[in-house]
């Protein structure tokens, strides 16, 4: 069933069982499970069913920390959610990820890896990819000849068409008897009674100036890790420091995973050596493989878990060991220090090449920097980054149409991330070489301090919701109700302790289904709902 909010009368009230704020990949998932249970969904849409601009202005926001992409270019405002520009890539979480870890701070999770498992195979399928295959041996022919890096997995991303969950998964739930979209709906509060732990109600508005109260007997939050703390933390009527933050952990922890190019391999063998680390398309699906460290090798190493992909580039002499140790000859020659003093870092960051050429040209020989075709491979790491207190959204003092003040996002990496990102490149790139497939030279960045201008975010907004046993140490419990409230949920990456090096989307829809089941089970239990009673 199909509503708009502006259609509606001013004022109105509309009721449900289940209120779920947000059609993203998460909300929309859990409305599909509901479907045709017997129970009154609510799907509640800030935008239509295609792009606005004043709409997508309500995700606009205020950055401090690193350097990171426009808030309100990261997601989008309408029915689908951040689906509608993903490209599709997607791969589990490793069992590991959920465990305490000794190298990672405020690690583990209180549920098990095989609690999110079970449901990762009916996520491949709302996510249209192919079989739960993620080992790269598991697509190869027998015969293919990899590098053997004893101390890296070889995994692959999956790739989907990609699947716009708004486009795929609209008419069905615009059909759904039990399930009432409602576009431009904005919540702009979370109402509380005054025991302050149930939800009696959601403020909505459009842009336009209507408004109206949704009521249900439980409410999902599933706005994402930007808008899911925005809300909680601006719902401050009874809670005064907002919604599920009575111990201050509701924005913490936002985590990314950077995105960073550490090493490049100077190949002296032909790139066929490793191309189907370059992606290629079996049964229909494209895969893009990627290799990471054992676990034990993260623990030996005191490192978080990192995934890295190899790129074929273009191979420029000119930041070879052996031509900088040239360069450097000539600018002692010439009385130019400066330029000479440019070119250590590129000789100690390929002082192989530099003992290869010195070889040839004491022996008579041409200087040759590669044996291979001429390429070479860049590896770039999508790094987990760990969880930090101080890693943040807030609330700014800018308001935006509604009212609502606008976030602050304050984005910070510690010295354990780069330690991540640097030790698995080199790593990987070691052992590449190792195999004879060509020599690892490390970026200049790396024996600097801090991250390179290159550094970027994968827009996965993740952590700032978190999930603990403990309501000290995080916002929602294993079965991802916020503490401290008898019928609110959250839905989505938020909730995630940790955020290992997968891409999110196939997890959100993995705990989504999850939760869709449990809050299955509370509404067909015996039970009055909280609204008029206690569970």
């Amino acid at each position: 069933m199909l509503k708009d909010l502006r259609d509606l009368p001013q004022d109105a009230t509309i009721e449900a069982d289940l209120c779920i704020i947000g059609a993203g990949a998460a909300g929309i998932t859990l409305a599909r499970r509901l479907r045709g249970q017997g129970h009154r969904v609510l799907l509640l849409e800030s935008g239509g069913f295609e792009y606005s601009a004043q709409a997508q202005d309500l995700y606009k926001g205020r950055l401090t920390g690193l350097p990171y992409i426009p808030l309100d270019t990261a997601r989008l405002r309408y029915f689908g959610g951040a689906t509608m520009h993903w490209e599709g890539m997607c791969v589990p979480l490793m069992p590991l990820d959920f465990d305490r870890r000794s190298a990672v701070p405020d690690s583990g999770w209180p549920i098990s890896y095989d609690d999110v498992a079970r449901y990762y195979g009916e996520a491949q399928e709302v996510c249209q990819l192919g079989p739960l295959r993620y080992d790269l041996s598991d697509w190869l022919d027998p015969e293919a000849r990899l590098p053997d890096l004893s101390r890296v997995q070889s995994r692959v991303f999956q790739f989907g068409p990609p699947t716009r969950f708004g486009a795929v998964y609209r008419q069905e739930l615009v059909n759904a008897e039990d399930v009432t979209i409602l576009l431009h709906a904005n919540v702009t509060e979370i109402m509380v009674d005054d025991g302050g732990e149930v939800v009696s109600g959601l403020r909505l508005a459009t842009l336009d100036g209507t408004t109206a109260t949704a009521r249900a007997g439980r409410y999902v939050l599933a706005c994402g890790g930007i808008e899911n703390p925005r809300l909680l933390l601006s719902s401050d009527q009874v809670h005064t420091a907002g919604i599920g933050n009575s111990h201050d952990t509701v924005g913490r922890y936002f985590m990314e995973h950077f995105e960073t190019w550490p090493v490049n391999i100077a190949m002296t063998t032909p790139k066929e050596k490793v191309q189907p680390y370059f992606g290629f398309n079996v049964e229909g699906l494209y895969l893009k493989p990627c290799m990471v460290l054992e676990p034990k090798v993260q623990e030996e190493l005191g490192v978080a878990n990192g995934g890295a992909t190899l790129d074929s580039v273009a191979y420029h002499e000119d930041v070879t060991g052996f031509v900088a140790l040239r360069r450097l000859l000539n600018g002692v020659r010439k009385g130019d220090l400066d330029e000479a003093l440019e070119t250590l870092p590129l000789i100690l960051a390929d002082l192989d090449d530099v003992a290869e050429g010195t070889w040839r040209k004491l022996n008579g020989q041409r200087y040759r920097p590669l044996a291979g075709d001429g390429h070479a491979v860049s590896v770039k790491i999508y790094g987990e980054q760990v969880p930090n207190p101080d890693s943040r959204v807030m609330l700014g003092d800018d308001r935006d149409v509604l009212g609502m003040r606008r976030p602050v996002l304050d984005w910070r990496l510690t010295d354990l991330d780069r330690h991540t990102a640097v030790t698995s490149a080199r790593v990987i790139g070691e052992g590449l070489a190792g195999e004879g497939a060509g020599r690892a030279r490390m970026a200049e960045w790396v024996e600097d301090e801090g991250w390179p201008d290159s550094l970027e975010g994968g827009m996965h907004h993740i952590g700032t919701t978190r999930m603990s046993a403990n309501p000290r140490h995080g916002v929602v419990d294993g079965d991802c109700r916020v503490h401290g409230m008898r019928n609110l949920y959250i839905a989505g990456s938020s909730v995630f302790p940790t955020c290992g090096y997968a891409n999110p989307t196939l997890t959100i829809v993995a705990m989504a289904l999850r939760l869709a089941d449990h809050l299955s089970m509370r509404m067909a239990a015996v039970m009055p709902d909280v609204q008029g009673g206690k569970e």
